[in-house]
Formats: C-alpha cells, sequence, structure tokens
C-alpha cells in the first residue's frame, strides 16, 4: 500500500478517499466477496483501501485494520496470497513504527511482554492441494494479545516483522512459480518492474531487504544484518545463473 512510498510496494486502487468513511464499508463488501471467491489480488486490494481510509479516519484505528488483515490472512487458501498478506502485515507494522518512531524508541521491551515459542502458527491456515506441501509455521514471538501495538517498543515491532518476513521467505519454490504480474492490481510498478522481479518471490525478497534494511538495527548489529542480506543475493543468484 501506499503507507511506505518506494518502487517495489503495495498500491491502493482509485477510490475517492476524500470519503474515507464510505471508502472502508465499501472495501469490507469487497473484501467478503472475494473472500468467498478466493480472488487474492481483490482480497489484498480490499485490505489496502480498507486500511488506507481507516488511516485517514483516525490514526489510533491501527489495532482495529492489522487484526482485520490477519483474520482475512488465515482465510487465504493460496500459498502466494498467503504470503503477500503477510508482507503487507510487514508493511503495515513497519509504517506505524516509522510515523512513531521516536516515541516508541523511549520504550523498553519492559512494557510489553512476549511469548516466545518453538513454533508459532501465524494463522489457523491449510494448504491447498496445489501447495499441499506448504508449512505456513515460523520460529518467532507472540505478542501479548491484551495490549495494542501502541504500547509496543521498537524490538516488538521488530521480532513480530522479522517473523512475517522469514514466513514468506520460506516459500521460495511456491513464489517462483507465480509471475509478479498476478498482483498488478496491488503492487506499484514501473517501466522495467516485471524484468527485474518477474516473480512473486523476487518481489518478497526485495521487499524484505528494504523492510528489514529499515528496523534490523534494534535487534541486530551491522555484520548480522550484511550476512542476512547476502543469504538472500545467494539466492538470487542460485535462482537466475545468467545473472551475475
Amino acid at each position: 500500500m501506499s503507507i511506505v512510498e518506494e518502487e517495489n510496494t503495495f498500491n491502493p486502487a482509485a477510490p475517492d478517499f476524500a470519503f474515507p468513511e464510505k471508502v472502508a464499508q465499501m472495501s469490507m463488501e469487497q473484501l467478503e466477496q472475494a473472500l468467498e471467491k478466493q480472488q487474492g489480488t481483490l482480497v489484498l486490494q480490499a485490505l489496502i483501501n480498507y486500511a488506507t481510509a481507516q488511516n485517514l479516519v483516525n490514526k489510533d484505528n491501527i489495532d482495529k485494520v492489522l487484526k482485520l488483515v490477519e483474520r482475512t490472512r488465515d482465510r487465504l487458501k493460496s500459498t502466494p496470497d498467503y504470503c503477500m498478506a503477510n508482507m503487507l502485515l510487514a508493511d503495515i507494522y513497519l509504517w506505524y513504527y516509522r510515523s512513531n518512531r521516536y516515541s516508541i524508541n523511549e520504550r523498553t521491551s519492559v512494557d510489553i511482554e512476549f511469548e516466545e515459542t518453538e513454533d508459532i502458527v501465524l494463522g489457523d491456515y491449510e494448504t491447498s492441494d496445489e501447495n499441499s506441501d506448504a508449512s505456513l509455521t515460523s520460529p518467532g514471538f507472540k505478542p501479548n494479545a491484551s495490549l495494542g501495538v501502541v504500547y509496543w517498543c521498537a524490538n516488538d515491532f521488530a521480532n513480530v516483522i522479522k517473523s512475517l518476513i522469514d514466513q514468506a521467505l520460506a516459500h521460495e519454490k511456491e513464489l517462483l512459480r507465480v509471475p509478479l504480474k498476478k498482483y498488478s492490481r496491488v503492487v506499484k510498478y514501473k517501466r522495467h518492474t516485471w524484468d527485474y522481479y518477474p516473480s512473486v518471490y523476487d518481489f518478497v525478497a526485495n521487499k524484505a531487504v528494504r523492510i528489514w534494511d529499515d528496523i534490523a538495527y534494534v535487534v541486530w548489529d551491522e555484520t548480522r544484518i550484511c550476512k542476512w542480506k547476502d543469504s538472500i543475493l545467494e539466492i538470487f543468484v542460485c535462482t537466475y545463473p545468467k545473472i551475475s
């Protein structure tokens, strides 16, 4: 969505955001219709429009937006759709962190308790027959459900964003099979976007580096950040041997 202004990000459609309450209502109606038919691109478009509209109505609606995106993601049956929804969530978390960076950075991890687990299921997800080998679970951190993001510290945002990114990146084979053009209605693109980022995995990996670059310093040192980025670049080299 246009929350993070850069080339390879999510793009809202063109409803009249001068009337955000109306846009939010229409987006909810479109969302239910798209979910019923499992039309992933239209689901994402409705979520993006809803999030944009709610932000214009009241920035304190952030928890309402996040809960809706999470619940919707858990109802998606396609692995690429699920992973794109995860990246949208990461995008929204990053936007909120960026918008409130100074106050958030003053908080400590004591302000919110995180439950560390060996295996967190980020959604009640059942894979479709096409992606029966997919496993949408990821080690990470589960925030205290009784507290909204307004109480989180920087470390909390970093941990949740990292879990969402790792989960999306774990499905390389499935995402490489799907052209990014499938999501052209919700992805900002320029003249050569489809050449540089032909698959959904290319988009997800590129966006993962951009997002993590912005918040990784909270939990990682410079050396570890560079190693993580190098590992992503190695995947690109292996995937496209002609590019070196």
